[in-house]
């Protein structure tokens, strides 16, 4: 992402549909590296900057996640197992289905990001 709109970001807030706000950017807990904590769909807007200006940041980033070489999908196998550390991956949900088992959500020792209510960075599906 350009220096400055990561500069931008430093000490901005996200107000969510529900009413949380949260920081914009989080350090991770374990690696001290700063990872961005944006719902794209469920964010209502940064306090303090215009509707115009909210929309403006919440796409650039969502520009930055969805351009190419920066996603990956995968495409399940049984027996396949995927781990994803939430603070530093990007994604989005796709449907579970009946042939889908989501095993545990698994805490590894971190602290509670503000606004958070699951303290699990780690993430366990498998399907078969």
């Amino acid at each position: 992402m350009q220096p400055e709109i990561r500069q931008e970001f430093e000490g901005l807030s996200t107000a969510h549909r529900n009413g949380e706000v949260h920081p914009l950017v989080l350090r991770h807990p374990k690696s001290g590296l700063p990872a961005l904590y944006l719902n794209i769909g469920l964010t209502a807007g940064v306090p303090g900057y215009s509707p115009d200006h909210s929309r403006a940041l919440i796409d650039a980033v969502d520009r930055h996640y969805s351009r190419d070489g920066a996603t990956y999908r995968h495409r399940w196998l049984q027996g396949d197992v995927v781990v994803a550390d939430n603070l530093h991956v990007a994604h989005k949900a796709t449907p579970i289905t009946p042939a889908t088992r989501r095993l545990a959500d698994i805490q590894y020792g971190s602290r509670l990001a503000p606004g958070r209510r699951s303290a699990s960075n780690t993430r366990f599906c498998v399907r078969g």
